[in-house]
């Protein structure tokens, strides 16, 4: 917890809400407590474990949790905006993707065997709409969780105990550990990766989903336009792009017309040239 919030400060989040959610006799979490329990207010990072050290202190003497608890946070709004940004739910496959491509500062931790959170943070605050928008847009192009793409989302803490009942083994709770953390790398590339961000197709009904590769198929425009923006940051050839487009994604559309939309679409998203809006189409 102590590298957490550490490095968090170090990034410029340095406020944040503590929280704590109680297991029912059915394993599910309850509501978060910390209100009940006197934490109202947000906590500098440098108090950030102590005050976490006080909720399980309450916790004990009022005879709560006994069937386990989750140790949560995220971070406290500030009137300039908010600085990070919650990616749930990914494989070990997708955190690689998003930290290569990813130019700001990035903190990774295992919630549960095999399954990541990456905490995405911006050089900059954010405005409210621009940090909703980036928060759904990251979860569509990486294969997070839709769901948890929301301003205040708990998330968990390293260190932390996950009871959800399948994270339970002979060895007791899973342990969230945390896997990396990675200093800022370009400060402008990162902004301009947030304005792509924009250009992501957000499906309002879309939950999660997991990675599909082209060659398994997938009616959704969205996949494709996703697929399609990787690509191309990879440097893979146009020419490759369109075979793809044309033979494993979206069959029931006409490869005639609609590989080289997308591809020109997702040129025109990232500022390249695209002879399509070029023409004036």
């Amino acid at each position: 917890m102590e590298t957490f919030f550490k490095f968090m400060d170090a990034q410029g989040a340095s406020w944040w809400n503590v929280n704590v959610m109680c297991r029912t006799r059915d394993g599910q979490r309850g509501a978060p407590l910390a209100g009940r329990l006197g934490f109202r207010f947000a906590v500098h990072a440098n108090r950030g474990v102590a005050s976490f050290h006080r909720l399980e202190s309450k916790l004990v003497a009022r005879g709560r949790g006994r069937l386990g608890y989750d140790l949560m946070t995220r971070e406290s709004p500030a009137r300039a905006g908010r600085r990070v940004l919650l990616v749930d739910d990914l494989d070990g496959v997708n955190l690689e993707e998003l930290a290569r491509w990813w130019a700001g500062a990035v903190l990774a931790q295992e919630t549960s065997r095999d399954n990541f959170q990456a905490l995405v943070i911006s050089p900059r605050f954010l405005p409210e709409p621009v940090a909703k928008r980036a928060l759904r847009a990251l979860a569509v192009q990486f294969y997070g969780d839709l769901a948890a793409a929301g301003l205040d989302q708990l998330h968990r803490l390293p260190g932390s105990k996950n009871w959800k009942p399948e994270c339970i083994d002979a060895g007791g709770p899973f342990t969230t550990r945390l896997v990396f953390t990675r200093e800022l790398r370009d400060a402008d590339l990162a902004m301009r990766q947030i304005e792509e961000l924009g250009f992501v197709p957000v499906s309002g009904s879309r939950a999660r989903r997991v990675p599909v590769a082209p060659d398994r198929g997938q009616d959704n425009s969205s996949m494709a336009f996703c697929w399609t923006l990787r690509e191309l940051r990879r440097g893979t050839s146009e020419t490759y792009i369109l075979e793809q487009l044309a033979t494993r994604w979206l069959a029931h559309h006409d490869p005639q017309d609609w590989p080289r939309r997308t591809l020109e679409n997702v040129k025109f998203a990232l500022g390249w040239r695209s002879t399509r809006y070029a023409s004036g189409e």
